[in-house]
């Protein structure tokens, strides 16, 4: 029996320095559903935490699902905190509910509404590690349930030890023996009728697919907890080595934008890429939900096309785009908001934080002629109509290029002045009722140039960019 609980608390001990889970002087939460995973952990936890020098409390999540049984299991963790001298919290929310209206399963919503609670709690207390009871043969179910969703190298490692608060320092033990020290040293735990209800996708990989799968391999289990950790080495491996490819191709990364030298990077193995583009993504948004197969390879089937302009939509926050020899990837910018300009002098802010300024000049037309600044145009007053409007390309707008014949669609003469498509409906254009006025900072609409027999002329003039928006 001593034997038993020994080996276990020294194999936990070792395990959480062996990957430096937890340090010295640094405060672990637990999350204590009251089943006998999380109660084993924190009865562990709560006997190395002098010896290792960190400090303990405990939290609870009442999901809400199983009536008068859930609130019993909230009152059993707050008891038994105060019988071990733990400081307890808890907390919940009517996750059926929740889920319906998010449109999830009741495990997924379960799930987020449960580490929602804990990370915003160990942030509000300052709480350095959230510790959950996580083992095993939990392992090996996530990855047989990844790999049952078509889950790549990612996928197949399983639940991380850590990631970011999150802690799992019971990875390395099964329930058998959990349950087994529980038992022999009289852990206290509660019974969640929950965990046999076929209802649920993980009881049914628990209680039938596995049981099933092990007519063919009976040590299916560690079979799967061993293919997580293989593969949890090629995924460092791989991310170490994206993290060198983006040393060696990144020419700019800055201002929600990357850009990537695109003959390096398309030299590289295609894993490789999948994984520099997820790095490339990781720095852009927060969260990881569209990352998958089919993103990653529509966009290399993109950029791996013969020709030197391509674009693509990712998700619905990024865009990617090859122009030339560059490769860009950024966050889509919200939508640009009109602006209306009821008076000929002032100035007046842009949404790519530059400013237009319109106010009276009196330039010459030689003057007006040899002017080679982009940034600057001078315009007929009479044939101006307020109120003048500011907004981006849409999708049927034309005007008529200064000294061109005719007129041309917006979208041509951006194609044909070799600007970036991601920047293209960020591109102010000044308009006077239905007509265009200004492409700013590109090129001026013929009918409103200034002629010999113009009397008023107003200078546009675009203030020094707050970023780099057309050049690249």
């Amino acid at each position: 029996m001593k034997k038993s609980r020994i080996d276990l608390l020294h194999a936990c001990r070792n395990y959480l320095q062996a990957h430096a889970l937890v340090q010295p002087g640094q405060s672990v939460l637990v999350a204590l559903s009251g089943g006998v995973d999380s109660m084993v952990l924190c009865a562990l936890l709560r006997e190395l935490s002098d010896s290792m020098a960190f400090r303990l409390a405990v939290a609870h999540f009442n999901h809400h699902l199983r009536g008068a049984d859930s609130d019993e299991d909230e009152q059993f963790v707050l008891r038994m905190a105060a019988e071990w001298g733990l400081t307890a919290h808890s907390g919940g929310a009517d996750v059926a509910n929740w889920s319906a209206d998010q449109g999830q399963s009741v495990e997924t919503g379960a799930r987020i509404l449960r580490y929602q609670f804990l990370l915003d709690l160990a942030e509000k207390m300052s709480y350095d590690r959230v510790a959950t009871g996580h083992n095993a043969d939990d392992q090996a179910e996530t990855v047989l349930d990844h790999f049952l969703r078509g889950a790549g190298v990612t996928g197949l490692c399983g639940m991380p030890r850590r990631r970011d608060r999150i802690i799992r320092p019971l990875l390395f033990a099964d329930r058998r023996w959990i349950s087994a020290f529980a038992e022999q040293h009289a852990v206290p735990f509660r019974r969640d009728s929950s965990n046999d209800d076929q209802a649920y996708r993980r009881n049914r990989l628990r209680h039938d697919l596995l049981p099933h799968l092990q007519q063919y391999n009976p040590r299916i289990r560690r079979t799967l907890t061993r293919l997580s950790g293989t593969m949890t080495e090629v995924d460092e491996y791989l991310n170490a080595m994206a993290e060198k490819a983006f040393g060696e191709c990144c020419i700019q990364d800055e201002g929600g934008k990357i850009i990537l030298d695109c003959q390096l990077f398309l030299a590289y193995f295609i894993i490789l890429k999948k994984y520099l583009l997820r790095l490339c993504l990781s720095k852009l948004v927060d969260d990881e939900p569209f990352f998958d197969h089919a993103l990653y390879d529509r966009a290399l089937s993109i950029l791996s096309g013969t020709g030197g302009q391509a674009y693509a939509v990712l998700g619905s926050r990024v865009f990617i785009e090859k122009v030339g020899k560059l490769l860009i990837i950024g966050r889509r910018p919200p939508p640009c908001a009109e602006v209306r300009i009821d008076r000929l002098q002032g100035t007046f802010p842009l949404w790519d934080g530059r400013r237009l300024r319109i106010f009276m000049a009196n330039e010459t037309l030689s003057t007006i002629r040899r002017n080679q600044d982009k940034k600057r145009a001078w315009v007929d007053g009479d044939k101006l109509t307020l109120p003048l409007t500011l907004r981006p390309m849409r999708d049927a707008d034309r005007f008529r290029p200064l000294h061109l014949a005719g007129s041309k669609s917006l979208s041509d003469f951006f194609i044909d002045e070799k600007v970036p498509r991601h920047l293209r409906r960020r591109i102010p254009i000044l308009w006077s009722g239905d007509q265009v006025v200004w492409v700013c900072g590109q090129r001026l609409d013929d009918r409103f140039k200034v002629t010999a027999e113009t009397t008023r002329i107003y200078e546009l003039r675009l203030a020094e960019q707050c970023e780099s928006e057309i050049g690249i």
